[in-house]
């Protein structure tokens, strides 16, 4: 099953037009389509904010995708956009690193949510 996931910030309107020619995201400046896309854009609703970092909307996409991905980063594909290069295809390696990272902090939330 295929599912998309695009998050932007203000530095979109430095790719020459792209906000013009998405007018959808303008708001929400994140969104989901495919199967579970509902579920998937109430979590962005939740979570994005307008101030994310690069590195923050590619954490952000991640994730929304493991909302319903069950198999974690093997079955993800995580292409990044911005104004200075066109398009970079993340590693596996890269993704398993930012699921391990998120699944951690999810790990330590719900030992303090114990603890309390």
């Amino acid at each position: 099953m295929q599912k998309s996931i695009l998050v932007h910030n203000a530095c979109v309107g430095q790719l020459g037009g792209l906000a013009d020619t998405l007018p959808a995201l303008s708001p929400p400046q994140a969104n989901a389509t495919g199967r579970s896309g509902t579920t998937l854009r109430q979590f962005l609703e939740k979570n994005y904010k307008d101030d994310m970092s690069k590195d923050s909307g590619i954490e952000l996409a991640v994730k929304t995708l493991l909302e319903v991905v069950e198999s974690g980063a093997k079955n993800m594909e995580i292409a990044v956009l911005t104004a200075k290069n066109p398009m970079e295809i993340l590693s596996t390696e890269k993704v398993e690193a930012i699921v391990a990272k998120i699944q951690a902090e999810k790990a330590a939330k719900e030992n303090e949510e114990k603890e309390s």
